[in-house]
Parts: structure tokens; sequence; C-alpha cells
């Protein structure tokens, strides 16, 4: 099967997502394609959708299409990884728009969140609506996903350093400890 062209995934996903959550410019398909590492692998566009309905619409493209797709929580769980796709002309999806709490249960200690909620985002929703819990600090950066830095097996410093153990990760939904 012949993939399809730079533009003509780049039209669609912007369909799915609006011109301004997709960029497949030299320059950003180029940061994404460098590392540290010795590999060079070049995706062909950054797609950053709102919410499930555009991820599953943006699976369905690529799936019809046989391209592949690296998601990303926010790409900054620092040390865990790098923003870039492992194959030729892959789709990266970055969920950082995802960034809703939709519940936060102070009695039961857990919260309900999208996949790019950063550490700081979700550490600062508590302290403003004075909920008597925290977060586990974590060895990555503030601006990390905590859904990223979870599945990366990122780790803290408290009985609930084991970030992933400490999450049901498919639900998004995190323990936290009691102030």
């Amino acid at each position: 099967m012949t993939l399809p062209s730079v533009e003509v995934v780049a039209s669609r996903l912007k369909s799915i997502v609006g011109d301004q959550f997709v960029d497949f410019s030299h320059e950003c398909r180029t940061y994404h394609s460098s590392t540290m590492l010795p590999s060079w692998y070049e995706c062909q566009v950054v797609v950053h959708p709102d919410n499930a309905h555009e991820v599953v619409a943006i699976v369905e493209f690529a799936n019809q299409n046989s391209l592949k797709i690296w998601a990303f929580s926010t790409g900054k769980n620092w040390g865990y990884g790098t923003m870039q796709a492992l194959h030729n002309g892959a789709i990266i999806m970055v969920l950082d728009r995802m960034n809703r709490i939709i519940e936060v249960n102070e009695d039961l200690a857990y919260a309900v969140i999208e996949p790019g909620v950063t550490q700081v985002q979700l550490n600062n929703y508590l302290k403003e609506n004075d909920i008597k819990l925290w977060m586990d600090c974590t060895d990555s950066t503030p601006h990390g996903s905590v859904v990223g830095n979870a599945i990366e097996r990122g780790v803290g410093y408290t009985p609930y350093g084991d970030h992933l153990a400490n999450c049901v990760v498919l639900k998004s939904s995190c323990l936290m400890g009691r102030k």
C-alpha cells in the first residue's frame, strides 16, 4: 500500500482537530526527529487532539492508511524518553490539550484526569480547591504529565513513590496520599 503524502495526512488531520493543532512544517518534523540517540526517524506530522472522539478519528484514519502513530501525554517527562517517532512517516499525537481534571474525590483519595494533566496542574488544583490531598513528588519536571510519568515508570519519594503501582492508568485515575 502506498502511504498518503504529508499534505494529504495533514489535511485530513486538520479536518479532525482544526488547522492550528496540526503541524507538518519542516522545523517541527526536524525537532521531533532529533534526539541524543544515533537513530533518525522523521515523522510526517504532529497532531494535538482535544478529546477522545478526535483520538478515535485519528486512529481510524491512520489504520485505514497503514500509518503508525506514536502518542505522548505531554512529551515532557524528562529522562523517560523523547517525543520522537520510532518509524519514518509516523504521526506523532500529543495529548497535551486533553488536560482536564474530571473529578477529585477527597474521601477515597483519587483523581480522574485526562492524559495531558501535568503534575503542577493537579497540584495547583488541589491547593486552589482546598482539597486535603497531596501529590507524590516526581523525579521529573512538574510540567510532565501525571499519567505519562506513571506509564513511563516514574518514581517519587514517599510510600506512593511507585507511580504506576498507585494508578489505575487505563481509567487515568491516580491515588494520592492524605495531608
